[in-house]
């Protein structure tokens, strides 16, 4: 007895598509029978299904149970050989394709024109003033120059305006005259109050040059004996010296002998600047009644009177 039992081809080939159908009814037709009502996915998903095969008459021998096989011949295995059956196809399942959301369609926004630019309203509101109080912002102490003290000056005392000048009409006639004195305002000096003439008549016969002196009151200086108090200039100078005299008398009497225009009198006393007379001396007549304004050997006299006083 053969140990080695085979199956006939026929078997074989048999066994090999009942395994196959049953294998396809588990894998497709079940699923698809379980899921045919399932909603969306039954109706999506489309599952191949292989055509049947279907078998071809092939005469194979049945082999009854315990029965030895005989091993087939070259004709048995000729006339037995089925013809070549393709195998169903088994087509792999489809993925079921994931439900995607669509997305929704958003309206694209038109470009806007750009506003024109507008201009700004003027501000017609009346502001309103608040009262805000003052701060006192502190000071601190500063020490403020003082200027300097000026040194008092005294009063300048009211310059006394100087009496009216007594002047004799011959004095000018023979060209006798009054230089002033240089003297800053306010300064005192000597001024000539009083001028008189005299003729050979008048005077007696005299020939000299009389000089007086007064204060700011009119009255009399008082003058010590010999003091200088003046200058007579004839050419040459000479020193008038004071001599104490009655008030009707002048203390200074200087006597004249050179001819018209030859004497000039000022005077130094306190050092005091003073006006000076000029153009005084002996006269020239043809006759006492006539006077004439020429040099010569007349006699006669000049009375002359000085005040202190203020420029």
């Amino acid at each position: 007895m053969n140990s080695d039992r085979r199956l006939p081809l026929g078997d074989v080939i048999r066994l090999v598509l009942v395994t196959t159908l049953a294998a396809w009814l588990i894998v497709f037709s079940i699923p698809s029978s379980l899921i045919g009502d399932s909603g969306p996915l039954a109706q999506n998903a489309v599952l191949p299904v292989a055509p049947a095969p279907q078998a071809t008459a092939i005469g194979v021998a049945t082999i009854a149970p315990g029965a030895p096989t005989t091993a087939p011949t070259a004709a048995n295995v000729k006339a037995e050989a089925p013809t070549n059956t393709p195998l169903p196809t088994i087509a792999p399942p489809t993925a079921t394709p994931a439900v995607t959301s669509t997305p929704t369609r958003t309206n694209t926004p038109l470009p806007t024109s750009t506003p024109l630019p507008t201009s700004t309203p003027l501000n017609t509101s009346t502001p309103t003033k608040t009262a805000v109080p003052p701060t006192a912002t502190p000071v601190p102490p500063t020490n403020t120059p003082r200027p300097p003290t000026a040194t008092p000056v005294p009063p300048t005392p009211t310059p006394v305006p100087p009496p009216p000048i007594d002047w004799d009409g011959r004095l000018a006639y023979l060209g006798v005259g009054i230089s002033a004195a240089n003297v800053a305002p306010g300064q005192q000096y000597w001024k000539v109050v009083r001028g008189v003439f005299q003729d050979w008549n008048e005077g007696g016969g005299g020939h000299s040059i009389f000089v007086d002196l007064l204060d700011e009151g009119g009255n009399r200086v008082p003058i010590g004996e010999g003091s200088d108090i003046g200058i007579i200039n004839w050419g040459d100078q000479d020193i008038l010296r004071w001599a104490a005299k009655p008030p009707n008398e002048f203390p200074i009497n200087y006597p004249m002998y050179g001819g018209l225009g030859a004497y000039r009198v000022w005077l130094t006393a306190f050092g005091l600047p003073s006006e000076t007379v000029y153009g005084m001396g002996l006269v020239a007549t043809t006759s006492e009644a006539v006077l004439l304004n020429q040099p010569g050997k007349v006699h006669v006299c000049y009375l002359l009177t000085f005040q202190r006083a203020r420029k």
